[in-house]
């Protein structure tokens, strides 16, 4: 889905957004793949310094088949993670079953059988997006840093029986019109998914997901604004967190959403990301 929307903020004025939504990794790189060179949003090249990656086709390699080297050092950072039960068994009284309650038969009761059910607990979405635009001068250290923070909350909300959505979205203000922003997201998980690590590993922590598969998008898409020298600069970082947040709520039309961004998760450890994204659960929870 892609379009233009006119988006008014409480105290940043207003703003022209394309936004270009993905429903999934493989959309976004089909999608690339396809379309020529849009020859207005300047040029780039793929350094491995800068991407981690020596090659765009590299990239799409990992989009593909994963990310798997950061998983296996995760896990063993995190431990074993104490899951909680979406299901038990409950045994009880009825008019069939799989035996007799001897008792409740010798009374004469209607519920003299014996059955099993199983009861699930219902489960709380919470729905991630994350801002993983960042301005040229973030090391490919710090990305795949803050990028490890938002997987490790995942891993532990999910454990805790939540289920999650992830989203990952570039946000980036025009260089020749502070009023034009581009806005692409890509879901990387549904909440009903189960958690393949590795594959959600690529797009939140390896920084050729913004570098490259990101650059490829805004220099190929037809409609993009032009977003000049750099291909446009971060929004949250000249705006503000806060800022940004009312306008990913508003383009998503989801006032519940959990943002982050990765400027904000690099002054935090694991912990206390992970206690941010559960204090905006709770505030959502109170009304707040």
């Amino acid at each position: 889905m892609e379009g233009y929307k006119r988006v008014e903020l409480e105290k940043g004025g207003s703003y022209n957004v394309f936004e270009e939504h993905f429903s999934s990794l493989h959309s976004l790189v089909v999608t690339n793949a396809n379309r020529p060179d849009n020859g207005r949003n300047g040029s780039w090249s793929v350094e491995k310094s800068f991407t981690g990656v020596s090659t765009y086709e590299e990239a799409e390699r990992l989009a593909k088949n994963g990310y798997d080297a950061p998983v296996a050092k995760m896990l063993g950072k995190l431990g074993a993670v104490k899951t909680t039960p979406k299901k038990r068994t409950v045994i009880q009284n009825g008019i069939v079953g799989y035996a007799p309650n001897v008792p409740n038969y010798l009374q004469g009761l209607p519920d003299s059988m014996i059955d099993m059910k199983i009861k699930r607990f219902p489960m709380k979405v919470v729905r991630i997006k994350y801002l993983c635009s960042y301005n040229c001068n973030t090391t490919t250290e710090q990305a795949t840093d803050a990028g490890m923070k938002i997987l490790e909350a995942v891993v532990r909300l999910e454990a805790e029986g939540y289920r999650v959505s992830v989203d990952t979205i570039f946000l980036v203000r025009s260089h020749k019109d502070n009023k034009e922003i581009a806005y692409m997201s890509v879901r990387v998980k549904d909440a009903e998914q189960p958690l393949d690590l590795k594959k959600v590993a690529y797009p939140l922590i390896h920084p050729s997901f913004h570098r490259a598969l990101g650059f490829k998008w805004f220099s190929t898409s037809p409609k993009c604004p032009n977003l000049g020298c750099g291909l446009g600069a971060s929004f949250s970082a000249i705006q503000g967190y806060e800022e940004a947040r009312e306008l990913v709520r508003k383009v998503d039309g989801d006032r519940h959403a959990v943002v982050l961004d990765i400027e904000k998760v690099l002054r935090k450890s694991g912990e206390e990301v992970l206690k941010n994204i559960r204090d905006m659960l709770k505030g959502e929870e109170d009304g707040k």
